[in-house]
């Protein structure tokens, strides 16, 4: 016996229309009629019958509709079952991550891992922040990694990767860096340029011009981190860098706490969906990258 044939049972039960039945399952109305038929060879009795434009079951219908919707219902389960299986027995270990954390951040655990699990196979892809939050509720990843901004509200767990800081960066030859300590005013009178990728960036310098109610208006967008960098090594431009950024990765900008500014930290979090399953290799993933202390070392 076909679990379709089950399912078209239970659906003219409920919407007593042959065309309805056959567009919730995707077929053509002609098939739709051939199963009821060949359902009713099956039981040997009349299970559906016309009654004023719609179709109804019959008696015998009736009778055994209940079976025919614990069947479907079990089905349903074991089809459940089997993809939750799937998703923990991924071979693949599905990350998201925000242009920052895939730059900056997640190389380094990315390798220390590798090194120490050969078989593992990743697939990051690099979304904003609020897309990762989206990509974590409908199963597409199995965590994400990012810089903190607007709190997440749902069912995940969070966990701490890193506490990084904003500084002031500059070039070898920026007039920045021939002053022992600048003023906020003094800073201002520069070029500020950030990246359109890194929304933290420009909040910070928001909430720092705002502060010291300075006009926040010489700036320049640009689309990437790295290309913020090569700006500020050119010394025609400053930039609020996170420290981790800077201080790990590149050469050739000098840095300074930012002037007059008491900051929050900025975080780099790792999160997951609390009601998804996840692959085996992501759990063990999750533990590693909760308890890395490269960036401490």
């Amino acid at each position: 016996m076909n679990i379709i044939k089950l399912k078209i049972l239970t659906l003219i039960d409920k919407l007593h229309k042959v065309t309805e039945v056959s567009s919730v399952l995707r077929m053509k109305q002609p098939t739709v009629t051939f199963h009821m038929r060949s359902l009713e060879q099956e039981m040997d009795m009349p299970l559906f019958a016309s009654h004023k434009g719609r179709v109804v079951l019959t008696e015998g219908g009736k009778a055994i509709l209940p079976y025919a919707q614990q069947m479907v219902a079990l089905e349903d389960e074991i089809r459940k079952t089997a993809a939750d299986w799937a998703a923990r027995h991924d071979e693949k270990i599905r990350v998201g991550a925000d242009h920052y954390s895939e730059a900056y951040i997640l190389p380094e655990i990315l390798i220390s891992y590798s090194n120490l699990n050969p078989e593992a196979v990743f697939e990051v892809s690099v979304h904003a922040g609020e897309m990762l939050e989206e990509l974590l509720v409908k199963g597409d990843i199995e965590l994400a990694v990012y810089q903190e901004g607007n709190p997440w509200k749902g069912p995940y767990i969070k966990k701490t990767v890193l506490k990084d800081r904003f500084l002031l960066a500059h070039g070898a030859f920026h007039p920045m860096n021939k002053l022992k300590e600048a003023s906020p005013e003094e800073l201002n009178k520069h070029r500020f340029v950030y990246s359109r990728t890194c929304p933290l960036q420009l909040e910070q310098m928001k909430l720092w011009s705002e502060q010291h109610d300075l006009p926040l208006s010489n700036t320049l967008g640009l689309n990437s981190l790295e290309a913020v960098m090569t700006a500020v090594r050119t010394g025609q431009a400053v930039a609020f860098l996170p420290e981790s950024c800077v201080i790990r990765h590149e050469q050739g900008i000098f840095t300074a706490p930012i002037p007059g500014w008491k900051q929050s930290p900025c975080t780099i979090r790792t999160a997951c969906h609390s009601e998804r399953p996840r692959s085996e290799g992501s759990q063990d993933f999750w533990h590693y990258i909760t308890a890395y202390s490269g960036f401490n070392a």
